[in-house]
């Protein structure tokens, strides 16, 4: 079973800026998205506190 086969029917989203990511997967010839957030408080839920966020 190939890895193209076992991802068949998921999204692949790297979250990363990377050059390097990006032309790894690319020469994979998987399918994939990539999305960066700009600021760390879009990790979390507004409704989460400080103390649940591990570090």
């Amino acid at each position: 079973m190939t890895l193209a086969t076992l991802l068949s029917g998921k999204r692949l989203i790297l979250a990363s800026q990377s050059p390097r990511r990006k032309q790894l997967l690319a020469g994979l010839d998987i399918p994939f998205e990539s999305i960066v957030l700009e600021s760390p408080e879009e990790l979390f839920p507004e409704e989460l506190h400080s103390a649940e966020i591990a570090e």
